[in-house]
């Protein structure tokens, strides 16, 4: 059972270092070259997105049905 966890602990090390290193780090490298906002939230040429709130029913009749 020991064997099984340090094989286990240095088998998890050795594939997170090769998952980093030739998958998660040449896809950052091309993605700095050419700039690239992954995050980026605007998509378009908007100066903002909010949106007016229509006014609802307040009565007891109006917020029966919801949806």
């Amino acid at each position: 059972m020991i064997f099984a966890k340090a094989l286990g602990y240095v088998q998890t090390r050795i594939i997170l270092f090769l998952f980093y290193t030739f998958i998660l780090g040449p896809i950052s490298i091309v993605i700095r070259i050419f700039r690239v906002n992954i995050m980026s939230v605007h998509q378009g040429k908007k100066d903002s997105f909010w949106q007016t709130k229509v006014a609802m029913d307040e009565s007891p009749e109006g917020l029966q049905r919801q949806f």
